[in-house]
C-alpha cells in the first residue's frame, strides 16, 4: 500500500486474530461470507454505487487490509481511500436462476481474497426480473460480522435515498471499529480470568454431540438392509433449499448439497412466544439456551452441559458501541445445570441471571477462556446462534429491501441457529451428523418449545422427550473419525489457535524436524537443545522479526507460551545476566557460570541435578547482541553479583563454572568475601587457571603434538572402530597446524572488539556471531586476569583426559592461587566434552556426592 495512503495501523482483535489463523490454516475462501438481500423496485445501479462508496468513507474498516508477515503481531491497515469492486449481472434470461446463483457464489467462494489489499470486499447486483434485483456483498467474517452487516446495509439504502433526492448523505460520528479495540485492551483481564475459572471449574470434557439410533428417529428398531436416509417431512421442516429467490434460502457456509433441516413456527405460536417472555420477563436467548440444554441432557445422559453461544459484542459501556462496524461478535461458553425437579419457570429465570453475570466477562476471547478451563482440546462441540440484528427495510427509495441474508459461517461440529421475526426460524447446521439426526433433533427442539409454552407449571424433567436407546459420540463409530480434529481424538495433540502459533509452529517443526508439532509441547521433551535453540532464534529473528534471548525458552518452553509472549506489546522477555532454571528446593542455590555459553546450554545439566538445590544459570549480558563492553573478568564478576544479590541478598553463597566460567565464578567469591559475604564452596568444572603458556617454539611444537594426540584418542574413544577413524588425519594436521585467521576472525580479533560492535551492536545480529564475538572477548578477559590468593574451599572436577597437564598439572594451575588446597574429583572422559551424553550422567553423580554434603 501507498504510504500516503494509509490512515492508521493498529493491532487486530483476539477474534480477529482467530478468523485469520483459521483463513491461513485452510484458505481465505473459508471465512468469506455472503451477505445478500433482495430488492423489489426501480433500482438506480450507479446511484447505489454511489452509496456505498459514501458508506465505505464513513467506516475505516471497510478500508481496511491485514498483514502479518515480518511483524510481531498480525496489524490492521486502513487505507484513506479505497474503490468498492463492482459488479453487475443480468439473469433474467436464466432459466433457473436458483441454480445460477448457487454457481455464481461457489465462484466468488472460490475466488477468495487477498487479505493484504484493501478492500476485503466486493460487490454484486444482480437484476433477476424487471423490478426484482439480488444485491451480494462479498466479505470476509475478520472484518465483520452479522450486526454490522445490517448496519452497513441500512445506511447503503439511507444514502441512496438521500443521493436520489440530491442531497449529501447525512453523516453521524460514530466510534470507529479502533476504539473497541482499545476499549478491548483496557478490560480487566485478571477478572475475567477469575470468573471463567470459577464459571468452568470441574468441568473436564466437552459434551458430546447428539447420536441417535432407529429407535429415535423412527420409533422402532430397523431390520434388514436398509439404503441412505432421506429426512422425514417433520411439520413445516424443510428438507430441501427453496427455489424461490425470494424467499429465504440456505446460510451461506452449509453445503448447498446437503439441506439444513429447519423448522418455521406460526405467526400464531411466535406471537404465543414472545407473550411468554414478556409475561415472566425472559429473553429469547434465555429460552433457546434452555432448550438446548435440555436436548444435550437427552442426548449425554449428563446434567452439567457446556455448549457455545454467540453474543453481540455490544453490551459493553464503549458510548455508541452498538453503532460500530466490525467485528465484535463473540462465542461465549454456557454451562447448565439440568435440575429436573425445578419448576421450568425458576430454573429458566435463574438460567437468565447467571447469563447476565457473565456477560460481563463477554470481553474475554475463546482462546482466553479456553486457556482458564479444565477441558483439553475442544470446549464444547455445539454452538447456539440468535441472529438477532437490527435489520431494517425501507419503501421509501423506490424499492423494497426483502430477505437480508448475514451468511453464517460455522466451524462447530452442531450449530443450531434461531432467526426472529414474524415466524421464527430454527435451523440445525452439521457436517459430522447425518439429516436424519438433524431432523429429529430440529422437531424435538420445537416440541420442547410449544411444551414450555403450554405447560409453564411443569418441571423441568417432564420438558425432557422420553429416554429411548441412546449412545454417546464419544463411543466407537459414533462420529467419522475424519471429521474430528486430532485434539478431540487423542485428548493431548493443540493446534495451532492464531496466526502466529501457526508460524511459530512451521519454524519449529522446520528446525527441530519434529512433525506434527503440538503447540504445548515442550521444546526441551522433543529434543530441543542449546544448538537446536540457535538455529530456532535465528529463524524466528529472520522471519518474524524477533530477537530474544535463549533463556526465554525457560520462561516459555512451547509455542503456546512462546506465542502469548510475542503477542505482548511491551518486551516480553529482558535480558539478565541470571536465568532462573530450577528455583525450587530449600537448599543452598548454585549460581553457574559457563563462559561464553549461554544459560540454555545448562538446562539437562541443571535437570540431572534434581530439584533439592536451585539452580540459576549466569552468562554474559552482551550476549543479546549489544555492544560488548565486559571485556575482563572482573567486570563480568561484578555484574553476576548484582545479579545474584537480587535472588540472594547474603550470603552464604555457592558458586561455580566452566570452562572461563570457572574463572568467573573464582572471581565472583574473591569479591563476594571481600564484601564480607561467606561463599560455602567455589565449583570449577575442567576450567584452567587463565594464563599465558610459555610462547617458546618447543612449547608450541609440544601443544600442538599433545593436542594431536588428543584429538586422536578422543575421537577413536567416542567413535570407535578403525574404519571411522579414516577422517581422522585430515582434523589432527588441521588441530596442529598453525590456526588461520578467517575474515570473520579477523573482524573479531582481541584488539579491534570495540571497533566491531560498534557497527554490529544491533540485537538482530545472527546467535553464532554473538557467540563467536563473546568467545573472543572472553579470551581477551582471561589473558588480562591475574588471580588474586584466595582462601577458601575449591572443588575441581575435571576430565580423566586433559590437553595441557603437561603444564599446568592436575590441579590445572588453580593450587597457585588456592590457599586451602583444591579438591579434585577426575570424571572419566575427555576435556571439553563432559557436558555430552556420555560424561554427563558421569559428572552428576560424583557432583551430586559432593554438594550432599553442603547445606
Amino acid at each position: 500500500m501507498d504510504k500516503k495512503n494509509i490512515e492508521t495501523i493498529y493491532p487486530l482483535a483476539l477474534l480477529q486474530q482467530a478468523f485469520l489463523w483459521h483463513s491461513l490454516q485452510t484458505s481465505t475462501e473459508d471465512g468469506l461470507i455472503h451477505m445478500r438481500c433482495t430488492l423489489k423496485g426501480d433500482v438506480d445501479s450507479a446511484l447505489l454505487q454511489q452509496a456505498w462508496q459514501w458508506v465505505i468513507k464513513q467506516h475505516p474498516v471497510l478500508r481496511t487490509s491485514v498483514h502479518w508477515e515480518g511483524v510481531k503481531q498480525p496489524l490492521q491497515v486502513v487505507a484513506k481511500q479505497v474503490t468498492m469492486p463492482w459488479t453487475e449481472l443480468d439473469w433474467r434470461d436464466q432459466t433457473d436462476q436458483q441454480i445460477a446463483l448457487e454457481n455464481f457464489l461457489a465462484e466468488d467462494r472460490a475466488a477468495g481474497f487477498e487479505l493484504t489489499q484493501a478492500p476485503i470486499s466486493r460487490l454484486a447486483l444482480i437484476q433477476l426480473d424487471e423490478h426484482i434485483y439480488k444485491l451480494v456483498w462479498s466479505c470476509h467474517h475478520l472484518m465483520l460480522d452479522g450486526w454490522s452487516g445490517a448496519l452497513v446495509f441500512h445506511q447503503v439504502f439511507d444514502a441512496y435515498g438521500a443521493l436520489q433526492q440530491g442531497q449529501l448523505p447525512s453523516s453521524k460520528a460514530v466510534p470507529t471499529y479502533q476504539n473497541y479495540v482499545r476499549w478491548l485492551k483496557q478490560q480487566d483481564e485478571a477478572a475475567a480470568a477469575e470468573f471463567w475459572r470459577r464459571e468452568l471449574a470441574g468441568f473436564l470434557e466437552a459434551t458430546a454431540l447428539p447420536r441417535l439410533t432407529d429407535k429415535d428417529i423412527f420409533g422402532k428398531e430397523a431390520t434388514g438392509h436398509r439404503g441412505p436416509l432421506n429426512p422425514p417431512i417433520l411439520g413445516d421442516f424443510e428438507p430441501a433449499p427453496p427455489q424461490n429467490l425470494e424467499n429465504p434460502s440456505m446460510p451461506d457456509g452449509v453445503d448447498n448439497n446437503k439441506a439444513s433441516p429447519i423448522v418455521v413456527l406460526s405467526s400464531e405460536t411466535t406471537a404465543e412466544m414472545q407473550t411468554f417472555l414478556r409475561s415472566h420477563r425472559l429473553t429469547l436467548n434465555t429460552l433457546m439456551q434452555g432448550i438446548w440444554a435440555l436436548l444435550l441432557h437427552r442426548y449425554s445422559g449428563k446434567s452439567d452441559i457446556l455448549f457455545g453461544a454467540t453474543v453481540s459484542g455490544r453490551q459493553g459501556d464503549l458510548p455508541g458501541i452498538e453503532s460500530i462496524v466490525g467485528l465484535l461478535i463473540n462465542v461465549l461458553p454456557v454451562r447448565v445445570n439440568v435440575s429436573r425437579e425445578q419448576p421450568v419457570l425458576a430454573w429458566l429465570q435463574d438460567l437468565q441471571t447467571h447469563q447476565a453475570t457473565a456477560s460481563r466477562y463477554g470481553y474475554a476471547s475463546p482462546d482466553q477462556i479456553q486457556s482458564w478451563s479444565e477441558v483439553s482440546g475442544q470446549l464444547f462441540n455445539s454452538l447456539l446462534v440468535i441472529e438477532n440484528y437490527p435489520i431494517q427495510t425501507s419503501v421509501d427509495h423506490g424499492f423494497q429491501v426483502k430477505d437480508v441474508q448475514s451468511g453464517l459461517v460455522s466451524t462447530y461440529g452442531l450449530t443450531v441457529v434461531v432467526k426472529p421475526g414474524q415466524e421464527l426460524t430454527i435451523l440445525l447446521q452439521s457436517e459430522a451428523l447425518s439429516n436424519a439426526i438433524l431432523s429429529t433433533l430440529v422437531s424435538q427442539f420445537k416440541a420442547v418449545l410449544e411444551t414450555i409454552l403450554q405447560s409453564t407449571e411443569a418441571s423441568v424433567g417432564e420438558l425432557i422427550p422420553s429416554p429411548a436407546v441412546m449412545t454417546s459420540a464419544t463411543e466407537e463409530n459414533a462420529l467419522d473419525p475424519s471429521n474430528l480434529s486430532r485434539d478431540r481424538l487423542e485428548g493431548r495433540f493443540f493446534a495451532p489457535n492464531n496466526p502466529l502459533e501457526l508460524k511459530l509452529t512451521q519454524i519449529w517443526e522446520a528446525v527441530l524436524g519434529v512433525a506434527p508439532l503440538s503447540v504445548q509441547d515442550s521444546f526441551f521433551d522433543v529434543g530441543g537443545n542449546s544448538l537446536l535453540a540457535v538455529q530456532l532464534f535465528n529463524e524466528m529473528q529472520r522471519q518474524l522479526d524477533c530477537s530474544l534471548p535463549l533463556a526465554t525458552l525457560f520462561q516459555a518452553p512451547n509455542i503456546r507460551q512462546f506465542a502469548a509472549l510475542l503477542s505482548q506489546e511491551q518486551p516480553v522477555s529482558q535480558w539478565s545476566s541470571l536465568v532462573p532454571i530450577q528455583t525450587s528446593g530449600q537448599r543452598l542455590p548454585l549460581f553457574f557460570h559457563g563462559g561464553s555459553a549461554d544459560a540454555l546450554t545448562w538446562a539437562r545439566f541443571s535437570h540431572l541435578l534434581g530439584t533439592e538445590r536451585p539452580f540459576y544459570a549466569l552468562q554474559r549480558p552482551d550476549l543479546d547482541g549489544s555492544e560488548v563492553t565486559y571485556t575482563t573478568v572482573e567486570a563480568l564478576a561484578t555484574d553476576c553479583i548484582r545479579e545474584m544479590r537480587m535472588v540472594q541478598p547474603t550470603g552464604p553463597y555457592l558458586v561455580g563454572g566452566h570452562c572461563l566460567g570457572g574463572a568467573i565464578a573464582f572471581e565472583i567469591a574473591q569479591q563476594l568475601q571481600a564484601e564480607g559475604e561467606d561463599v560455602e564452596s567455589v565449583i570449577l568444572i575442567d576450567s584452567y587457571r587463565p594464563g599465558e603458556l610459555p610462547e617458546t617454539p618447543l612449547t608450541k611444537l609440544q601443544s600442538r603434538l599433545q593436542l594431536g594426540v588428543f584429538w586422536l584418542r578422543k575421537n577413536y574413544y567416542y567413535h570407535g572402530r578403525w574404519e571411522n577413524m579414516t577422517r581422522l588425519p585430515g582434523k589432527i594436521l588441521q588441530k596442529i597446524r598453525p590456526a588461520r585467521s578467517s575474515a570473520s576472525s579477523e573482524n573479531l580479533s582481541s584488539s579491534s572488539i570495540g571497533e566491531d560492535v560498534a557497527e554490529t551492536s544491533e540485537p538482530n545480529v545472527s546467535y553464532e556471531y554473538r557467540y563467536a564475538r563473546a568467545q573472543k572477548a572472553n579470551e581477551q578477559a582471561a589473558a588480562s586476569y591475574v588471580p588474586r590468593p584466595y582462601a577458601g574451599n575449591v572443588k575441581l572436577f575435571r576430565a580423566k583426559n586433559q590437553i595441557l597437564d603437561w603444564y599446568f598439572g592436575r590441579e590445572l594451575g588453580w593450587q597457585i592461587v588456592a590457599k586451602d588446597g583444591v579438591e579434585i574429583a577426575t570424571v572419566p572422559g575427555f576435556f571439553g566434552n563432559l557436558f555430552n551424553q556420555q560424561s554427563t550422567p558421569l559428572l552428576v553423580d560424583q557432583l551430586k556426592t559432593s554438594l550432599s554434603k553442603l547445606p
